[in-house]
């Protein structure tokens, strides 16, 4: 359910701070990630590699994704502690069928932190705030709600 939720969030975050004409979901999920978590170079994959993991994640709750069945992305394996990380690293490491391993703990990380970076740019970027505004306005909507008074018979 992690793994879910931290995928769904880089989707939102790759609307909100997408234009218009970078449409796509694959497109944009991966230009977030290479933008505003990849660069660290505290995960040893690719924007490729983690959209086919969001894919296997989100419709299949597996390692298996189109792009990872085709050879265009790695199957990700998960890591949970940093003590079994760097051994699994190396056990897949001599694998053939493209496997890479992300520990969970730094995905969060790296994305909370990319995050972070993009809405401090937001504070100094007066267009890329508009936008990011205008985006949360279709996420977010208030509306007037109007409640029918409950007589006594309907309170029942």
């Amino acid at each position: 359910p992690a793994l879910t939720l931290i995928y769904c969030f880089v989707d939102n975050m790759a609307f909100i701070s997408g234009n218009e004409s970078n449409r796509g979901v694959r497109k944009g999920f991966e230009g977030w990630l290479d933008r505003w978590v990849l660069p660290r170079g505290k995960l040893d994959c690719t924007a490729s590699d983690l959209y086919g993991a969001r894919c296997a994640i989100v419709h299949t709750m597996t390692s298996h994704s189109s792009l990872s069945d085709s050879g265009k992305a790695r199957k990700v394996m998960y890591s949970y502690t940093k003590v079994g990380h760097e051994a699994l690293k190396l056990k897949c490491a001599d694998q053939a069928d493209g496997l890479v391993v992300v520990n969970l703990d730094d995905l969060y990380e790296e994305v909370k932190m990319g995050t972070t970076e993009f809405f401090a740019l937001c504070d100094s970027d007066s267009t890329l705030r508009s936008q990011v505004l205008e985006k949360a306005g279709k996420i977010y909507t208030t509306s007037p709600m109007v409640f029918p008074a409950l007589d006594d018979n309907e309170a029942s």
